[in-house]
């Protein structure tokens, strides 16, 4: 619905310029009545031009009349000299415009009560569609929510929260379809990392599938295994771009990745503790801890053994505080080898994920496979530094070493 009405209103001022541009031009004709000096006669078409309305009457024009906007209607009045019989044109340009008179949640009608002898009328209501409701079509299922609210406390400023989710997925034509979901939400909550199942409050993407193509943008999760050495699994922000071909016996399938990625990948390994069910606390590449995992990016093994997720389960994670429990259904022990995959975030740099992944089956036996993938910050794009001039030629020189600058800022002598 939001969509519909966006699209309506940066499209609306276009359709009018080029309808003013290439106005059509039309006429009516009428019978003038015969013993009458003044009259009215409603037009055929809406949203007309009044500048350009010319009236002829056997090839005389007649200048005194007047233009009822509101009810589409022209007041004209006839002298004496003006032959009756003729026929009376009125010429003019409109815009094609489709659009109602009215437009209105619910409409207003009478119905005759069959009870009442007296067939008394009642009014009833009825809900009509809405203006953008079928805009897509009608094999497209719409959903969503809207929530505005305030927090206040004794020890806290006055703070909005509003929350906008919609929700679209069906066919826009024949071969056509499309899954959304929108969202303007303004928590920073991350999801609780005690159940099997993650409830995402912050995804946004649409994805339009084709019987050979499909693309997504917004967020999504990039899965491929490509044999021993390629074995990529991360949740990204971009774009993502799949195409199928069929040639013969031959089959090539081709996926283009552009995207942000949300964190960095690191793989955590230690032995358990006897005894210590947890917390156990991650670390990043550089062992620093004040990091945050990203929800629903970690995969945890114990002893080689895939570990599922949710306190009836094998463990929980807290993302923000990047400690993970688990539970009695996995004693840990000395002996435990704990391997964890996640994504984390050290809000540093924004950081870029590209790559395609092409597969080609050629003949029963035969297959080929490329891929290619590159992943790294942007150092053009920091997230909670500022760098001046002077500080990226430090760190340039600086190379693989450690770039250190004085903190001493000089503020003269004291007189």
């Amino acid at each position: 619905m939001k969509l519909s009405i966006v699209m309506w209103l940066l499209f609306f001022p276009l359709m009018f310029v080029t309808a003013q541009t290439f106005s059509p031009f039309y006429i009516d004709s009428f019978s003038i009545p015969p013993d009458s000096t003044s009259f009215s006669v409603q037009l055929s078409k809406s949203f007309i031009q009044e500048s350009t309305i010319k009236i002829m009457v056997d090839a005389v024009s007649i200048k005194t009349f007047s233009f009822q906007k509101k009810s589409n209607t022209v007041l004209i009045s006839l002298d004496s000299t003006i032959n009756r019989k003729g026929m009376l044109l009125i010429s003019y340009s409109y815009l094609p415009l489709n659009l109602k008179p009215t437009y209105s949640l619910r409409t207003l009608f009478f119905k005759n009560d069959t009870l009442d002898s007296k067939k008394h009328k009642a009014i009833v209501t009825q809900s009509t569609e809405g203006i953008f409701t079928n805009v897509f079509g009608p094999e497209l299922s719409k959903s969503g929510s809207i929530s505005r609210g305030f927090l206040v406390g004794s020890n806290r400023d006055l703070t909005l929260s509003s929350g906008f989710r919609l929700q679209m997925a069906g066919k826009l034509s024949d071969e056509i379809e499309i899954l959304a979901a929108l969202t303007d939400e303004n928590t920073p909550i991350q999801p609780q990392g005690n159940t099997q199942t993650l409830q995402e409050i912050d995804n946004v993407f649409v994805e339009i599938k084709s019987p050979a193509y499909t693309a997504t943008l917004g967020d999504f999760y990039f899965n491929t295994t490509g044999g021993e050495f390629v074995n990529i699994n991360r949740k990204l922000q971009g774009a993502k771009l799949s195409g199928d071909f069929q040639s013969g016996n031959s089959q090539t399938t081709i996926q283009l990745i552009g995207a942000t990625s949300r964190g960095k990948f690191h793989t955590n390994q230690f032995q358990g503790i006897e005894g210590v069910q947890g917390p156990y606390r991650l670390s990043g590449k550089n062992n620093q801890r004040s990091i945050i995992v990203i929800a629903g990016s970690e995969k945890v093994y114990v002893d080689g053994e895939l570990m599922v997720r949710g306190d009836n389960n094998d463990y929980s994670i807290d993302y923000g505080s990047a400690e993970i429990t688990f539970s009695t259904r996995k004693l840990i022990t000395s002996a435990s080898r704990i391997v964890i995959d996640f994504e984390y975030s050290d809000r540093q740099y924004t950081r870029n994920f590209s790559g395609i992944n092409s597969a080609s089956k050629l003949h029963d036996n035969i297959s080929i496979r490329l891929n290619y993938f590159r992943e790294g910050d942007d150092f053009d794009a920091p997230i909670d530094i500022s760098l001046s001039d002077i500080d990226k030629s430090i760190l340039q020189q600086a190379g693989n070493s450690i770039a250190t600058r004085t903190g001493v800022i000089v503020v003269g002598v004291d007189s």
